[in-house]
């Protein structure tokens, strides 16, 4: 029904006195003096309003608990069966689930955004703030930013520079689909977003979030502050009185407001959406609410008043979503209820008035009450109808815009009159956001409720003039009254024009607000109850030496610790960087931290091409927990790293020297081979099987007492299935007492399904008691499946007693599939009473399918004696990682290089690790560091710095 026709119908009950009954008088009174009673806590606490007319009395007092505004919608709400709402003032709203899907970029995580679209106000808004609470969380949008597709990052979901959530807003005055929701979606199978879909007069907002489990752990729930829909303020309406451009029939010229009698006008004329009602009243026409009488009002509450906290605000403002569902005439008294004001209409009138009344319009005495008439006085309420303090609930920004309660308003000396009772009256404000005005609010429905006193009684004719809500005063010897104003709460005609009337005692000192009267408030925290983030503890940073596999220090480190025996962390994220520059050379977080334990340690040393020596770093630590709850870095602590002049250059030595002494302890090792027993030896395992075959001996011999001549020729021949033999061993010996001398030469020729052998072997020995010579020479030649083997080698052995001299002389090349090796060894040993000395002389040759190795050493030992030294050096062309390399590299105590042409240049010596030489004439020198031979002078080029010592 039209909100007119609600207003108006109990005026033409009450007010029609045509048809009245014969006793007019005592229904009449009756029941104005029943709304007369009803103070501004009376009004609150039964839902009702001063108003005229009892079917709306009736109505305020049987009002459906569902027609109750319930603050800021906490939750959004889905499905299509939801009421329309629209935003009036400052409010936040959770808005409605209009459409969600998800989506990826190419090439990226599919499904890896989630996008909903939530409309916010079914008319137009002004203005979303950037303010948005998300899960609990008030958060900033970057309205500043560049925009991308989605929309503005907010700030608080931003993560080590990308940006993980973002808001669009449309305000409902779009006229074509969202270009972001139509390139994504429009081309969706099952849920695309279609060109149509424009949401015309439809404020909304596209909410982008991208996965993350650390920043987000479920979908964002949010809470959008808006300022909401534009309202025409008739004080700016040149046409109508005031002054500015605002035209009722051109919405275009209106403004945001959060006036609360702006809005209530609004909704009293009706709000339209493109020429079409839309809520509130119809077809109210502007004198209906007259211009002076509400540009006071408008007035009133935009009159500024001071706050303790500094400044001034607004002495009225509202906020509120209102839903369609929710009755227009609820919603004007509630923003009554919001401003300390009252509405009354009289004859299609609309009349208002807030906070402090004006000043009285009627002055009367006893003399001017028609005595014949009833009369009525109330001085005091009933008690249950009496209250000394109140509690008031409303919604407040700063707690995610929840329903919390304001400080208690009590005072002593009520409740000292009220035979020390407390009584509370228990209000809510869901359309007022503001902490202050809700205690002002408080405070003057306090101090109003305690004017007790309410008076009927029946004025002369001249009374007809007055209208309900206007303040008047009354002089009366009978009741002490010099002056004392009243407000007027309702009126009648009589027969004869007699004017009835209700009204109650007012004081103008009950809206006189001082920040003074203002109690202190608090805000509690919001969100989801996080454990606070832990601080790196224990944190120590001190220099430290990293030694090589002899223990001596070989490289600058820096030694780090931290707190022990902690729970729930996985690792150590380390970040270095040096102080000079703040340029970071080192940032890791696998520093795995240890189990506790008793062999557990805290504290590691770092180290690395990074670390220099004698230079300052700044090492900063954070905990990595298991968990994903936050951690805070430590403070950057100073070290300086010890003076350690390893560098790039010492480590490629180092690993040159590594290898080049793998290559001299081979050499040595071949050194130590090579006079094993000789191939001589194998001769004995041919002779072995002679009987197998066919074997003929032949030996002449001439012995006379000791001396003894023999020569012996002896053939073997053998063959079998998978063996063929052939061998001849010849021997020549002549012997007098222990003078002995001998000859003896050996051939064997051999083939069988492994191979095939040729062998020809010769041997000389002569002796003399123990003192012996002999020469061995071997000639060999073997092939088989998988090489071929040519061999050829000498020895020459010396021996008195147990003092030996050999020489041995070796030759042998060897093919196969995948490689080829030639090799020439010479080696001389000579052992005396216990001191020996030993010599090797190798090249070799050798190909195979990994590169191509030439090497010539030569290798020195020598004893004395339980030590001994060893000395060589050895040149070759060797393969690295694919390339072709030479080195030359010696092994000596002393490496000296003379020039013997000339005694004026002293020789170029290297001895203990130090290279000596006189002088040196180079282009360029790259170097670490100059020590003086007194070590007073050190200039240190990697530090950059040059120190005198005294």
């Amino acid at each position: 029904m039209r909100l007119s026709v609600l207003l108006l119908a109990g005026w033409f009950l009450l007010a029609t006195t045509s048809h009245a009954h014969a006793d007019p008088v005592s229904a009449i009174v009756g029941i104005i003096s029943a709304v007369a009673k009803i103070g501004t806590i009376g009004q609150l606490v039964l839902g009702v309003a001063l108003k005229v007319g009892t079917s709306l009395l009736a109505r305020a007092r049987g009002k459906r608990e569902d027609q109750r505004p319930a603050g800021v919608k906490g939750s959004m709400t889905v499905g299509g069966d939801n009421p329309m709402s629209f935003i009036i003032g400052t409010y936040a709203t959770a808005g409605q689930l209009e459409y969600v899907n998800s989506y990826g970029k190419s090439g990226k995580t599919p499904n890896a955004y989630l996008v909903q679209v939530v409309s916010l106000s079914d008319l137009p808004i002004s203005a979303m703030s950037s303010a948005v609470w998300i899960n609990g969380e008030k958060c900033t949008i970057d309205w500043n930013a560049a925009p991308i597709d989605a929309g503005y990052p907010v700030l608080q979901y931003r993560q080590n520079g990308t940006d993980h959530l973002w808001v669009r807003f449309r305000d409902g005055t779009q006229t074509a689909a969202d270009p972001y929701l139509s390139s994504t979606f429009g081309a969706d199978a099952t849920r695309p977003w279609l060109a149509d879909m424009i949401g015309r007069g439809v404020a909304y907002a596209i909410v982008t979030a991208r996965v993350n489990r650390e920043v987000m752990t479920s979908p964002p729930r949010c809470k959008f502050v808006l300022q909401g829909i534009k309202l025409y303020d008739i004080r700016k309406d040149t046409t109508a009185g005031g002054s500015g451009p605002h035209r009722w029939s051109d919405p275009s010229t209106w403004e945001w407001s959060d006036n609360t009698k702006v809005a209530q006008y609004n909704l009293l004329r009706g709000l339209s959406y493109n020429g079409e009602w839309f809520y509130g009243g119809q077809n109210l026409a502007a004198f209906q609410l007259p211009a002076s009488n509400w540009m006071a009002a408008m007035n009133e509450c935009d009159r500024l008043v001071a706050v303790a906290a500094g400044g001034t605000e607004k002495q009225f403002r509202c906020g509120a979503e209102i839903a369609l569902t929710y009755q227009p005439i609820e919603a004007i008294k509630e923003l009554d209820k919001s401003c300390n004001g009252r509405t009354a209409e009289l004859g299609g009138i609309y009349k208002t008035i807030c906070g402090m009344p004006g000043l009285p319009v009627y002055s009367f005495t006893d003399e001017d009450i028609v005595i014949t008439s009833e009369q009525q006085q109330d001085p005091y309420p009933a008690h249950q109808q009496t209250y000394n303090g109140a509690h008031a609930s409303y919604p407040e920004p700063a707690e995610d815009w929840a329903m919390k309660d304001a400080p208690p308003r009590y005072n002593a000396a009520y409740e000292a009159a009220d035979d020390d009772q407390r009584l509370i009256a228990d209000l809510s404000y869901p359309m007022v956001p503001f902490g202050t005005q809700v205690q002002r609010l408080m405070f003057a429905a306090i101090e109003e409720e305690r004017r007790f006193t309410s008076q009927t009684g029946t004025l002369a004719p001249e009374a007809w003039l007055l209208e309900p809500l206007d303040t008047i005063a009354w002089t009366s010897a009978r009741n002490g009254y010099d002056g004392k104003l009243f407000l007027l709460g309702d009126m009648d005609d009589l027969p004869g024009v007699n004017q009835v009337v209700a009204f109650r005692e007012l004081d103008p000192l009950d809206y006189s607000w001082s920040s003074d009267k203002e109690l202190p408030t608090s805000t509690g925290p919001t969100g989801p109850i996080v454990p606070p983030p832990q601080a790196m503890t224990g944190w120590a940073v001190a220099p430290a030496e990293v030694p090589d596999a002899s223990g001596a220090a070989r490289r600058p480190g820096i030694k780090i610790a931290c707190a022990a025996d902690l729970d729930d962390v996985a690792r150590i994220h380390v970040t270095v960087r040096v102080k000079a520059t703040g340029v970071v050379v080192f940032d890791s977080d696998q520093t795995p931290y240890p189990r506790p334990g008793p062999n557990a340690t805290y504290e590691w040393v770092l180290s690395g091409a990074w670390c220099l020596p004698v230079t300052t770093y700044q090492a900063q630590g954070r905990y990595v927990p298991f968990s994903t709850r936050e951690t805070e870095p430590s403070a950057w602590l100073d070290v300086t790293t010890p003076n350690i002049l390893i560098t790039d250059v010492s480590v490629g030595l180092g690993e040159v020297r590594d290898d080049v002494k793998s290559r001299f302890e081979d050499i040595q090792s071949e050194l130590n081979n090579f006079f094993r027993p000789r191939i001589e030896e194998l001769a004995v395992a041919w002779m072995a099987e002679a009987a197998l075959g066919q074997t003929q001996r032949h030996e002449i011999t001439a012995q006379v007492g000791s001396s003894l001549a023999k020569i012996a020729d002896e053939t073997l021949v053998r063959a079998r299935e998978d063996e063929a033999l052939a061998a001849r061993i010849s021997t020549v010996l002549a012997q007098v007492g222990d003078v002995r001398s001998e000859v003896t030469k050996e051939q064997v020729a051999r083939s069988n399904a492994d191979g095939a052998l040729a062998s020809d072997i010769t041997s000389l020995k002569a002796s003399v008691a123990d003192n012996k010579a002999s020469v061995f020479s071997e000639a060999l030649a073997r092939a088989n499946g998988d090489f071929a083997l040519a061999a050829n080698m000498t020895s020459l052995t010396s021996t008195v007693g147990n003092n030996l001299a050999r020489q041995i002389s070796e030759e042998q090349t060897r093919a196969a599939a995948d490689s080829a090796l030639a090799t020439s060894v010479n080696g001389v040993s000579a052992d005396l009473n216990g001191r020996f000395a030993q010599g090797l002389v190798k090249f070799e040759a050798a190909a195979d399918q990994s590169g191509v190795t030439s090497r010539f050493s030569v290798m020195l030992r020598a004893n004395l004696a339980d030590t001994f030294k060893d000395s060589g050096f050895y040149v070759e062309i060797y393969t690295e990682s694919g390339v072709l390399k030479s080195r030359f590299a010696v092994k000596a105590d002393q490496f000296v290089v003379w020039n013997p042409g000339s005694s004026a240049f002293l020789p170029f010596v290297f001895e203990n690790g130090e290279l000596r030489l006189n002088v040196l004439n180079v282009g360029l020198i790259r170097a670490g560091r100059f020590l003086s031979p007194s070590g007073r002078v050190d200039f240190n080029l990697i530090a950059e710095t040059l120190e005198f010592y005294s």
